[in-house]
């Protein structure tokens, strides 16, 4: 049976990997079957995915946020400038 340090260790080797290869060419790869190794691998690559996707919706909503806040300010200028 493998240690929890190498299992984390290979898991970290693998996620370092599959960011140098980028969220798509992963997602591309796991779609086709195309991530070698064993299915911990496949696993590990479908995790790192799902963080990758948790991180992107966690921006996306910031940039919302920043967007409609911005607005706001330049709507409440325009008022203070014609009032």
């Amino acid at each position: 049976m493998i240690r929890a340090d190498e299992s984390q260790a290979r898991r970290a080797k693998w996620r370092r990997e599959f960011k140098s290869l980028g969220r798509e060419r992963v997602r591309h790869l796991v779609q086709v079957g195309g991530i070698s190794g064993n299915q911990q691998r496949c696993e590990a690559a479908v995790d790192w995915l799902r963080d990758q996707d948790k991180g992107a919706e966690s921006r996306e909503r910031w940039t919302l946020a920043l967007v409609i806040f911005g607005a706001v300010v330049a709507l409440m200028s325009l008022l203070l400038m014609l009032g």
